[in-house]
């Protein structure tokens, strides 16, 4: 079962001048390229400020939230985890998104935390540079794909309903 139903938020965030830290905002535009705009799915491309999209995220409504971002989780580079956030052992300061903490973020756009997923990918390299490493950059692009085919088939599912 996938946890991309309804209503779909796709928060991607990170600071593209940080190497692999840029991986959120790589696989935002590679999306917002390829899919259709459709009213069911919404992918944000927060960078390192998303709490400037509290509102919009608000409006929208989510029904899932996924998060995807560069997570030094002390794993292999370029390994991912998923996790759920209201799942997560955490205080308001445990997970940061860049500027803001994400539980804290959440409850400012009115959701709740048991929608709300992590992407998180274990970067190789946050020095300065806009170069994503071999490593983060290949899952980067297996990320997308398998995106792309599960939103293309949830967005022509709701068009039948």
């Amino acid at each position: 079962m996938s946890i991309l139903r309804g209503r779909i938020l796709i928060l991607c965030i990170g600071h593209r001048l940080r190497s692999d830290d840029g991986v959120g905002p790589y696989i935002a535009d590679a999306l917002n390229k390829k899919l259709s705009e459709t009213k069911d799915t919404l992918v944000l491309n927060a960078e390192s400020a998303p709490e400037v999209y509290v509102d919009v995220m608000r409006d929208f409504k989510p029904d899932v939230v996924l998060v995807i971002d560069a997570v030094n989780f002390g794993g292999k580079p370029g390994e991912v985890v998923l996790l759920k956030l209201s799942d997560m052992n955490l205080n308001t300061t445990a997970i940061t998104t860049h500027s803001i903490p994400l539980p804290i973020l959440m409850k400012l756009a009115s959701i709740d935390t048991s929608k709300v997923y992590i992407l998180g990918i274990q970067p190789k390299n946050l020095d300065i540079g806009m170069e994503l490493s071999p490593e983060v950059r290949e899952v980067a692009e297996r990320i997308i794909y398998v995106l792309l085919r599960v939103l293309r088939r949830e967005s022509s599912y709701s068009a039948r309903c």
